[in-house]
C-alpha cells in the first residue's frame, strides 16, 4: 500500500516512544485494539522485523497511540529508521477489524540513537521483561494477601446466578451480573470494576463458560489484580468455549442451548472467537488452566447431556460447549471428565459442583 507517516515522542524514562497513528473517522464511544508490526534498521541498512505492539486504544480526533519499548530494538541491535506494517484496529465489541494500513514511517524530532546505545550497554540488555511485553503499570498496588479477597469467580452468558457461590473456594468474591448478554470486553470491564470495589490488589479468576474468556480477556488487555498475583494459575475455567460455540450466533439456538432468551452473542461465535484469540498474547494464554466435561464417550448407541441440543452442537459436548471448541491454544489442558454436564437439569451432574475439581482449583489458584 501507499506509505504514511506517524509522529512519535519519547517518554520520560527514555526507554519508550509513543507513536501517533491517524485513522479514518471512527466512532469514539467504544474500545478498540490497535496492532502493528515494527520494523527497524540493521547494520546493513535493511528494514527487518523487531517486534509487534498492541494495546487497547481510544480514538480521539481520528488518532490513536501505540507505545514502543526501545529495548526491543536494542536487544536486536537495530536502530532508526522505524516503520510499521500490517497496522489494524479491531473493534473490541465484535473482534473484527475496522481499519487497516500498511507501511507507516515513524518520524521523530529527537533521535533515539543515543538511547539505544545506552540500553545496549546495560547488563542483560537482551532480556525480555514484563515491561517490554505489557508496558508500565502506573500506581501498581503493593502485594497484600490480607487486604481483600484473592479470588474472583465469574459466571457465564445470561446466568441468573453465580454457580461458584457455594463451591467452597477460599477468600473468594463472587461476581454477578444476572441474566446479562455482554461481549467479552464489556463483561471484563465490569469484573474489573467489581474487583476494584472490593479492594482486591492481587487475585486470580475461576470462570464458568464465558466467564473463562472474560478472565483471560481481562488479564490480557487491562491491568488488574490478576497481574499482581503470584503463582501460575492466574485464569482457571470449566466448560469455556474459547474457540466459540456453533449455536452462539442464532438467538433461537441459544434459547435451546441455555434455556433462556438473552439473544445472540457475537463474541461466542466461532468466527469472532478466532479473531479474539489472535489478540491474546502467548504469555497470557500460558496462565490459563482449563477443564472440560462431556457425557459418556464411546457408548454403543451414543449419549448426551441434552438430547435437543445434540442436534445443534458438534459432538462431543457438555450440553453447551463443544469439546473441540473448548480448547485454549497455548493454555494448559487439565483434561476432560466424562459424565458431567454444563448446567443443572441435564443428563449428568452440573460440572461446577464437582467437589474434587473445585478443591484442586482452589488449592492451586494464584493469589
Amino acid at each position: 500500500g501507499s506509505a504514511h507517516t506517524a509522529p512519535s515522542r519519547i517518554l520520560g524514562d527514555d526507554e519508550r516512544i509513543t507513536i501517533v497513528i491517524g485513522v479514518k473517522p471512527t466512532s469514539t464511544d467504544r474500545d478498540y485494539r490497535g496492532y502493528a508490526e515494527v520494523l527497524a534498521t540493521n547494520e546493513d541498512g535493511e528494514l527487518v522485523p523487531a517486534c509487534w505492539i498492541s494495546s487497547v486504544v481510544n480514538i480521539v480526533d481520528n488518532q490513536f497511540e501505540l507505545e514502543l519499548n526501545l529495548n526491543w530494538l536494542s536487544r536486536a541491535n537495530l536502530k532508526e529508521p522505524i516503520m510499521l506494517q500490517y497496522v489494524y484496529v479491531d473493534d473490541l465489541e465484535t473482534n473484527f477489524p475496522v481499519t487497516f494500513m500498511d507501511n507507516i514511517h515513524v518520524t521523530s524530532t529527537i533521535s533515539t540513537s543515543l538511547t539505544l546505545s545506552k540500553l545496549r550497554s546495560r547488563p542483560n540488555f537482551d532480556e525480555i521483561t514484563e515491561e517490554m511485553r505489557q508496558g508500565i503499570w502506573l500506581d501498581r498496588p503493593a502485594y497484600n494477601l490480607t487486604a481483600a479477597p484473592t479470588l474472583v469467580t465469574i459466571h457465564g452468558y445470561c446466568s441468573a446466578t453465580n454457580p461458584w457461590t457455594n463451591a467452597g473456594f477460599t477468600d473468594a468474591a463472587d461476581f454477578l451480573n444476572a441474566k446479562a448478554n455482554l461481549p467479552h470486553n464489556e463483561f471484563s470491564k465490569k469484573v474489573h470494576a467489581f474487583t476494584e470495589s472490593k479492594g482486591m490488589t492481587s487475585c486470580s479468576s475461576i470462570g464458568h463458560s464465558q466467564g473463562g474468556c472474560v478472565g483471560l480477556h481481562l488479564h490480557n488487555h487491562y491491568w488488574s489484580c490478576l497481574d499482581n498475583s503470584k503463582g501460575n494459575r492466574v485464569v482457571q475455567s470449566v466448560g469455556t468455549p474459547y474457540k466459540g460455540c456453533t449455536g452462539a450466533g442464532v438467538a433461537a439456538d441459544l434459547v435451546k442451548i441455555f434455556g433462556v432468551a438473552c439473544g445472540s452473542n457475537t463474541d461466542l461465535t466461532c468466527d469472532s472467537s478466532v479473531n479474539w484469540l489472535k489478540g491474546i498474547d502467548s504469555v497470557a494464554r500460558s496462565k490459563v488452566y482449563y477443564y472440560t466435561t462431556t457425557y459418556k464417550l464411546g457408548t454403543l448407541f451414543g449419549d448426551y447431556c441434552n438430547m435437543a441440543v445434540n442436534l445443534i452442537l458438534q459432538w462431543p459436548n457438555d450440553g453447551t460447549s463443544e469439546l473441540d471448541y473448548a480448547q485454549c491454544p497455548g493454555g494448559n489442558n487439565m483434561g476432560n471428565k466424562e459424565k458431567w454436564c454444563h448446567t443443572a437439569d441435564m443428563a449428568y451432574p452440573f460440572q461446577c459442583t464437582d467437589a474434587t475439581r473445585n478443591k484442586e482449583m482452589n488449592t492451586y489458584a494464584a493469589r
